[in-house]
């Protein structure tokens, strides 16, 4: 069976940290097909300092153009309101019937799994694909998946690669404070946010 992963985000902006996750896991597991899926309005996070959703598809249009097996989705952003993860699934399980499904996530996500709305439902949707955001997380993220697949029945990887430790935060910190950004994100996603004076 095919493998398709969904990687689901604010992507405000979309950094070399998303990308190089999202490639170390296609490459891990033989992914055939990863699709970035902008959030119109996480559960999680402000909207405050949020790009427009036709600024964050562009943006991640532009940070994979041209890679292999990557594609971005507008599928929660034309659904509208909060964007829950089961929803998506339930959409993508449907509508990728000969694919085995997974969703990717960083370790902070990971960690919060058992708040999510609908999260056993998740877990039996599709696989999660987990990384650590910061050194030393590793050790940990295993003792809480083990929990998850114990408790659960969960399936979960956790891949051990070297943190990229930004965050979209800080890079729009670092944008508002007039500091050079370009090395954190992909040379057009620089470029487009300089054009549209994004984030100052």
């Amino acid at each position: 069976m095919k493998k398709l992963a969904i990687f689901g985000g604010t992507f405000n902006p979309i950094h070399n940290g998303h990308i190089n996750l999202a490639r170390k896991f296609k490459d891990e597991l033989c992914l055939d097909k990863v699709v970035l899926m902008p959030a119109k309005r996480s559960p999680w996070k402000s909207v405050d300092e949020l790009a427009c959703d036709e600024d964050r598809l562009n943006m991640c249009r532009l940070a994979i153009d041209g890679v292999s097996g990557f594609e971005v989705s507008d599928y929660e952003i034309k659904k509208g309101g909060v964007s829950y993860t089961v929803e998506t699934l339930r959409h993508f399980k449907q509508a990728f019937q000969d694919f085995e499904l997974y969703f990717i996530m960083g370790s902070d996500m990971l960690l919060s799994l058992e708040k999510w709305f609908c999260f056993e439902e998740i877990i039996s949707l599709c696989t999660i694909l987990a990384a650590a955001r910061h050194d030393g997380q590793y050790e940990n993220l295993e003792i809480f998946s083990d929990r998850l697949r114990r408790l659960y029945n969960a399936k979960i990887k956790v891949l051990e690669i070297k943190p990229y430790e930004i965050s979209s935060s800080e890079i729009r910190e670092m944008i508002k404070s007039g500091k050079d950004f370009s090395c954190y994100l992909p040379e057009r996603v620089v470029k487009y946010i300089m054009s549209k004076n994004l984030y100052s």
